[in-house]
């Protein structure tokens, strides 16, 4: 089984969950607690005491989407090679999605950090309280999938995603951002960055 970890959720949070409906998902909580998914969905209010939990998915699955209101709090590691989204989770601090080939997190505001190095598919769209960090780390990762022939990739840090200093060098390819974007663009990616 895939797994994400780290996450709790607190008394009265909304559990939302998202895979496809013939695979097998589930959440288990601190106290031995579980929900399992129906048709492919999650969806419940925790009625139990703040805890963590660990969610449980079928290998095989296309996407994991944490969905839209869902209350799971603090830092997770998502231990899946299945496509990631998320949608205005406001209680998320920090993803880790080392393995997705597509990240797409939207209007989580309370977001500072995530990696997925793998993306050739990145949005985190109107992530208000994302690090610069993360979008620089974004870039060179995408670089070096780009370096390794993967063309027609999209960056997107629009909307209210805070502004990067373009003309900051890469200390991992020692060129700017902006000359970055602009050997992204002629390799037929989408860039979408506030500078």
């Amino acid at each position: 089984m895939d797994t994400i970890t780290g996450g709790k959720f607190p008394t009265g949070g909304v559990v939302k969950l998202n895979i496809h409906s013939n695979k097998i998902g589930y959440i288990k909580f601190a106290n031995g607690t579980k929900i399992y998914a129906v048709d492919g969905i999650i969806d419940t209010i925790w009625s139990g005491a703040e805890m963590g939990c660990t969610f449980y998915i079928q290998k095989g699955v296309s996407y994991i989407d944490i969905d839209e209101n869902c209350s799971l709090k603090g830092d997770i590691k998502i231990n899946s090679t299945s496509s990631v989204y998320a949608a205005f989770c406001n209680y998320l601090t920090g993803i880790n999605a080392p393995s997705a080939p597509n990240f797409g997190v939207i209007f989580c505001s309370y977001l500072t950090s995530f990696s997925a190095p793998l993306s050739t598919n990145t949005s985190t769209y109107g992530c208000s309280s994302l690090s610069q960090q993360s979008i620089y780390n974004a870039f060179d990762n995408a670089f070096i999938l780009l370096n390794n022939g993967y063309n027609n990739g999209v960056l997107n840090f629009g909307g209210s995603t805070p502004a990067i200093d373009d003309t900051e060098i890469s200390p991992v390819h020692s060129i700017s951002y902006e000359a970055m974007a602009v050997i992204f663009a002629a390799h037929g990616w989408s860039i979408t960055y506030n500078s």
